[in-house]
């Protein structure tokens, strides 16, 4: 019996190509991940600025969705002004503090309707947390935290009653404290969500990385003895991305998400029916995309990075001034 045929290598979006201008003519939004596609740590990506501008006059809806949970949304904000010169609204700015924030106030689980939430992450998970009316317990006011301290204040007989759910993100200042309240409550019962559980964070174009959101969830489950948290809060959550249609008013169809990773942007992108453009300007390779090309994280199309987009943008618009 012969074997299966291979599915093709995704097309490669060029400028001054027919086939890359088809695929920009159908689709009237795009959802960005943000680190590895839009910029490296504090440096833009070429092209990132004249996309986002280039999209906006076109008329297309433009979202930024980021797994990122060291910021909240409004850092963003501040982010985009200082890294690209480009102004962004806070509601445009999808980031994976800001869904968690969303999940506990929306889910029903009446764990979370307890005042009180253990922040495991930085001030962006700690903010948005505070933003949608919790009282927030860790976060930034446990970097500091030592051992002896823990001996001193962790006891399963005498943990705070109004703490209803943990919510752990990237954190780093990720300590022997911080993973043992967490852990300890998530043993005697409480709503665990996590922001995204991404194993690596991109640094520089060169590939370089960090551990990721995925190092504070693994520490939680590996300690308590668990597979999973109760829900993921950001990327490749369903969930996230009809809340994002409904709010935004998109068309799943018409809609492009645009990322630089397999397990969490394309398959974001395939559970919430957006179209698959993968860039290589972050963590996966074209190697990557071909060992996967018959998995549901295979992208539709694929770009060396954003610049192709702005180049194709420029040309729509040379195109449609010159009829």
């Amino acid at each position: 019996m012969g074997s299966a045929l291979s599915a093709p290598a995704p097309p490669r979006l060029l400028a001054a190509d027919a086939a890359s201008q088809a695929f920009l003519a159908r689709h009237d939004a795009f959802v960005f991940d943000c680190d590895g596609v839009l910029w490296h740590g504090l440096n833009p990506i070429p092209g990132a600025k004249e996309t986002i501008l280039g999209l906006r006059r076109s008329g297309r809806k433009v979202l930024f969705c980021t797994n990122n949970s060291t910021k909240a949304r409004r850092d963003y904000c501040d982010a985009f002004a200082e890294r690209l010169g480009v102004e962004v609204a806070e509601e445009d700015v999808v980031c994976s503090s800001w869904a968690a924030a969303e999940y506990l106030r929306n889910c029903g689980d009446a764990r979370a309707d307890k005042s009180k939430v253990l922040c495991f992450g930085m001030s962006g998970l700690s903010d948005e947390l505070r933003i949608a009316g919790y009282d927030v317990v860790g976060g930034p006011d446990w970097d500091a935290k030592t051992p002896a301290e823990l001996e001193e204040e962790l006891d399963i007989e005498t943990l705070d009653a109004e703490i209803g759910a943990v919510v752990s993100g990237l954190d780093r200042n990720i300590n022997y404290y911080k993973v043992s309240m967490a852990a300890a409550y998530v043993a005697a019962g409480r709503l665990y969500v996590a922001t995204n559980t991404d194993t690596t964070y991109p640094m520089k174009p060169n590939g370089t990385t960090s551990p990721g959101a995925g190092l504070s969830s693994a520490a939680v489950l590996g300690t308590v003895g668990r597979d999973a948290p109760d829900a993921v809060a950001g990327k490749p959550s369903a969930l996230l991305g009809k809340t994002i249609c409904e709010a935004f008013g998109l068309t799943p169809e018409r809609t492009c998400m645009v990322g630089d990773r397999l397990d969490t942007d394309m398959l974001f992108a395939h559970n919430a029916g957006f179209s698959q453009l993968a860039v290589l300007s972050g963590v996966i390779t074209e190697a990557d995309i071909e060992a996967n090309k018959d998995a549901a994280v295979a992208p539709h199309f694929m770009a060396s990075s954003v610049q192709v987009l702005a180049d194709l943008l420029a040309e729509e618009e040379a195109k449609e001034s010159s009829a």
